[in-house]
């Protein structure tokens, strides 16, 4: 479902982050930078874990899993219609 949030988002403050957590709230359908060892790529989360966030590359035809360190929001102000 686009737009569902996670249960393993709830919001903590900062310095209180654990290596595996993220520093953002995911949610199904969010637009993320994904860093891979060919690159940096923008896709859709699909499914959300607690320590992993699959992620749909429309660029790559592929999946793939993100984490903590290697996935962040796409801000808006960056996306080309």
């Amino acid at each position: 479902m686009d737009g569902q949030y996670s249960i393993f988002d709830i919001p903590k403050e900062p310095g209180e982050l654990k290596p595996y957590e993220y520093d953002f709230q995911r949610y199904i359908g969010q637009r993320v930078h994904i860093s891979a060892t060919s690159g940096d790529y923008i896709g859709v989360i699909t499914e959300i874990g607690p320590y992993y966030t699959t992620v749909a590359v429309k660029e790559l035809g592929c999946f793939l899993a993100g984490t903590a360190t290697s996935i962040y929001p796409v801000d808006e102000s960056e996306v080309i219609t």
